[in-house]
């Protein structure tokens, strides 16, 4: 394709992508942890369907709509300036990012944004992680579960398990949480207890087979391939479960990812860890 046929079909924005429209692209250029919070279902999509897009949230407050942007573009790097500036000035109402990376605050201030560091994303290495070291006690602790405690831990199918008690597992874990009347949405992804495209769940049991707790993780991709999950869902029975559960969870499904040649896990943001001061000017 010459530089002035790309040139001419980068016409081609528009608001309104569905969630089905978007797959491939993430599948390609979802290379961020949380690329898949893009396709939640109350979310609006700007931007082309063969190129890339602009997932945001629109919100009503006191100056007028404000569209919350909470992961990076979904684009090859060459296409994000380009789709960063058809969003803006196409989209009415002003725009607030949040959840991004550093491969986007450079555009962003070229387009007179100002930048501020809001936490870290805890990303592990599998084929380079252990429980080794007295720092990592609790995690071997909880490692050992399954022996301790009968417990045994298995990757289903959202139909194999019933719907029933993973919701009640999931209200009564909220009552022990600051927001206990809702889901969080946007930076985190609510539950959805049906199945879904790409996503693995890891269910533990009891030795009467009851369901104690339960794990959902998100791909994220490079070139087409799935490179690591995130850790999205955490939910255990708070009062049935012994302490260390969900760690015990995502150790079992590591495993299961190393043997698959998967190479990192996500678990996610941490807002306020390690801020450090942004330069003012790009570099």
């Amino acid at each position: 394709m010459t530089i002035l046929m790309k040139q001419q079909y980068l016409g081609d924005w528009r608001e309104g992508l569905s969630a089905a429209q978007c797959r491939p692209l993430i599948q390609h250029y979802g290379r961020q942890s949380s690329a898949y919070f893009n396709l939640q279902s109350d979310v609006r999509r700007f931007g082309d369907p063969r190129l890339g897009f602009v997932a945001y949230a629109p919100v009503s407050t006191l100056f007028g709509r404000v569209n919350i942007v909470f992961a990076n573009p979904v684009c090859a790097p060459s296409i994000q300036p380009l789709l960063l500036g058809q969003c803006l000035e196409q989209v009415p109402g002003q725009f607030l990012f949040s959840g991004i990376d550093d491969n986007v605050t450079g555009d962003l201030r070229s387009l007179g944004f100002t930048i501020n560091a809001m936490g870290t994303e805890f990303r592990v290495r599998i084929p380079e992680f252990d429980t080794v070291g007295r720092d990592k006690k609790q995690l071997r602790h909880a490692g050992n579960l399954g022996r301790r405690c009968q417990l045994r831990v298995l990757e289903q199918q959202a139909r194999e398990v019933d719907t029933e008690q993973m919701e009640h597992i999931s209200r009564r874990w909220r009552q022990h949480k600051r927001v206990r009347n809702h889901e969080l949405r946007l930076l985190t992804r609510p539950p959805v207890f049906s199945d879904e495209w790409g996503v693995r769940r890891f269910y533990a049991y009891d030795r009467s087979d009851r369901l104690l707790g339960y794990v959902f993780f998100d791909p994220f991709f490079e070139n087409g391939e799935v490179v690591g999950y995130t850790a999205n869902i955490l939910r255990q029975d708070m009062e049935q479960s012994p302490s260390g559960l969900l760690d015990f969870i995502i150790l079992e499904a590591m495993e299961c990812f190393h043997r698959e040649g998967i190479e990192y896990l996500s678990l996610g943001i941490s807002p306020l860890h390690n801020i450090e001061a942004i330069p003012a000017t790009i570099r």
